[in-house]
Protein backbone atom coordinates (compact mmCIF):
# COMPACT_ATOMS: atom_id res chain seq x y z
CA UNK A 1 0.00 0.00 0.00
CA UNK A 2 1.12 3.53 -0.84
CA UNK A 3 1.41 6.04 1.76
CA UNK A 4 -0.26 8.40 -0.26
CA UNK A 5 -1.55 9.52 -3.85
CA UNK A 6 -5.25 8.49 -2.72
CA UNK A 7 -8.42 10.61 -2.65
CA UNK A 8 -9.24 13.50 -0.58
CA UNK A 9 -11.49 12.04 2.07
CA UNK A 10 -10.29 8.50 1.66
CA UNK A 11 -9.93 5.74 4.43
CA UNK A 12 -8.51 2.15 4.90
CA UNK A 13 -8.41 0.39 7.99
CA UNK A 14 -7.33 -2.79 9.22
CA UNK A 15 -9.17 -4.25 12.45
CA UNK A 16 -8.77 -6.85 14.47
CA UNK A 17 -12.15 -8.38 13.69
CA UNK A 18 -12.01 -10.98 17.04
CA UNK A 19 -11.54 -7.38 19.24
CA UNK A 20 -12.88 -4.91 16.92
CA UNK A 21 -9.34 -2.90 17.45
CA UNK A 22 -8.53 -0.37 14.98
CA UNK A 23 -4.49 -1.43 14.61
CA UNK A 24 -3.70 1.40 11.27
CA UNK A 25 -5.77 3.25 9.54
CA UNK A 26 -4.33 5.06 6.39
CA UNK A 27 -6.29 8.61 5.13
CA UNK A 28 -6.15 11.71 3.06
CA UNK A 29 -7.13 14.73 4.37
CA UNK A 30 -9.27 17.42 2.55
CA UNK A 31 -6.24 18.54 0.39
CA UNK A 32 -5.48 14.70 -0.43
CA UNK A 33 -2.14 14.50 2.14
CA UNK A 34 -1.53 11.30 3.65
CA UNK A 35 -2.08 10.89 7.44
CA UNK A 36 -1.62 7.39 9.31
CA UNK A 37 -3.14 6.53 12.91
CA UNK A 38 -2.10 3.49 14.51
CA UNK A 39 -2.15 1.12 17.99
CA UNK A 40 0.35 -1.52 17.59
CA UNK A 41 1.39 -4.29 19.12
CA UNK A 42 3.99 -6.92 19.17
CA UNK A 43 4.22 -10.69 18.89
CA UNK A 44 3.94 -11.01 22.74
CA UNK A 45 0.64 -8.75 22.70
CA UNK A 46 2.33 -6.00 24.21
CA UNK A 47 1.44 -2.66 23.32
CA UNK A 48 4.39 -1.18 21.11
CA UNK A 49 2.82 2.04 20.23
CA UNK A 50 0.14 4.28 19.84
CA UNK A 51 0.44 7.43 17.44
CA UNK A 52 -2.96 8.97 19.34
CA UNK A 53 -4.72 9.72 16.52
CA UNK A 54 -4.07 10.65 12.65
CA UNK A 55 -0.67 12.22 12.15
CA UNK A 56 1.14 13.43 9.45
CA UNK A 57 4.82 11.98 8.70
CA UNK A 58 6.51 14.28 6.36
CA UNK A 59 9.62 12.38 7.42
CA UNK A 60 8.69 8.81 7.36
CA UNK A 61 8.18 6.71 10.93
CA UNK A 62 9.59 3.78 12.30
CA UNK A 63 7.94 1.79 15.10
CA UNK A 64 10.25 -1.15 16.09
CA UNK A 65 9.20 -3.88 18.82
CA UNK A 66 11.11 -4.04 22.19
CA UNK A 67 12.63 -6.98 20.50
CA UNK A 68 14.10 -4.97 17.25
CA UNK A 69 11.18 -6.14 14.79
CA UNK A 70 9.92 -3.96 12.31
CA UNK A 71 6.53 -3.39 13.12
CA UNK A 72 5.99 -0.08 11.22
CA UNK A 73 7.71 1.64 8.51
CA UNK A 74 6.22 5.06 6.84
CA UNK A 75 7.93 5.91 4.01
CA UNK A 76 9.19 9.53 3.85
CA UNK A 77 7.87 10.17 0.33
CA UNK A 78 3.87 10.32 -0.36
CA UNK A 79 4.41 7.71 -3.22
CA UNK A 80 6.60 4.98 -1.08
CA UNK A 81 5.37 1.82 0.45
CA UNK A 82 3.79 1.31 3.59
CA UNK A 83 5.89 -1.58 5.12
CA UNK A 84 3.98 -3.20 8.38
CA UNK A 85 3.66 -5.98 10.78
CA UNK A 86 0.41 -6.20 12.53
CA UNK A 87 -0.55 -8.39 15.23
CA UNK A 88 -3.64 -8.92 17.49
CA UNK A 89 -3.63 -7.97 21.12
CA UNK A 90 -3.02 -11.83 22.35
CA UNK A 91 -0.19 -11.53 19.44
CA UNK A 92 -1.01 -13.85 16.48
CA UNK A 93 0.21 -12.07 12.86
CA UNK A 94 -2.89 -10.94 11.34
CA UNK A 95 -1.16 -9.34 7.96
CA UNK A 96 2.06 -8.28 7.09
CA UNK A 97 3.61 -6.66 3.89
CA UNK A 98 7.17 -5.75 2.63
CA UNK A 99 5.86 -2.90 0.30
CA UNK A 100 6.11 -5.61 -2.34
CA UNK A 101 4.06 -8.57 -1.01
CA UNK A 102 1.31 -8.30 1.25
CA UNK A 103 0.34 -11.72 3.24
CA UNK A 104 -3.20 -11.14 4.96
CA UNK A 105 -3.79 -13.98 7.46
CA UNK A 106 -7.20 -15.08 9.51
CA UNK A 107 -8.69 -12.83 11.94
CA UNK A 108 -8.01 -9.27 9.88
CA UNK A 109 -10.61 -6.91 8.62
CA UNK A 110 -9.77 -4.64 6.03
CA UNK A 111 -12.20 -1.25 6.09
CA UNK A 112 -12.23 1.50 3.37
CA UNK A 113 -13.74 4.44 3.08
CA UNK A 114 -13.88 6.42 -0.21
CA UNK A 115 -14.31 10.23 -0.13
CA UNK A 116 -17.66 11.58 -1.33
CA UNK A 117 -17.69 12.98 -4.35
CA UNK A 118 -19.33 16.25 -4.58
CA UNK A 119 -21.67 17.54 -6.81
CA UNK A 120 -22.02 20.32 -8.86
CA UNK A 121 -24.62 22.35 -8.38
CA UNK A 122 -27.14 23.32 -11.01
CA UNK A 123 -26.36 26.71 -12.73
CA UNK A 124 -29.43 29.35 -12.16
CA UNK A 125 -30.87 30.51 -15.38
Amino acid sequence: MKLGGHRPGSLTAFVDSASGEILLQVAADPNGDPRVAFRLFDSEGNIAADSGGFQSYPAGHQVHSRSGELLLLLPDHPLGDIHYRLYSGDGRLLACSDGIRTQIHNGLRIEGAKAVPRTKQAAKV
